[in-house]
């Protein structure tokens, strides 16, 4: 499955002591930043608005 966080699969993830020595070099190079570990939303929550435009005729085969 696709990560949600947009690079790789959910299998691939790095997860913990890999997980965690990455994050201890990431505060290295950036003080201060916030590194907290967040879960990726449910898809099922998320509201998508409706498109503001739409495909010209030519191309409605091609998008919906």
């Amino acid at each position: 499955m696709r990560s949600w966080w947009g690079w790789g699969t959910v299998e691939d993830a790095v997860i913990g002591d890999e997980r965690a020595a990455l994050t201890a070099r990431v505060a290295k190079v950036l003080p201060g930043a916030d590194l907290t570990i967040h879960a990726p939303p449910d898809p099922a929550t998320i509201g998508i608005p409706a498109p503001r435009i739409a495909a010209p005729a030519s191309l409605e085969h091609l998008a919906s």
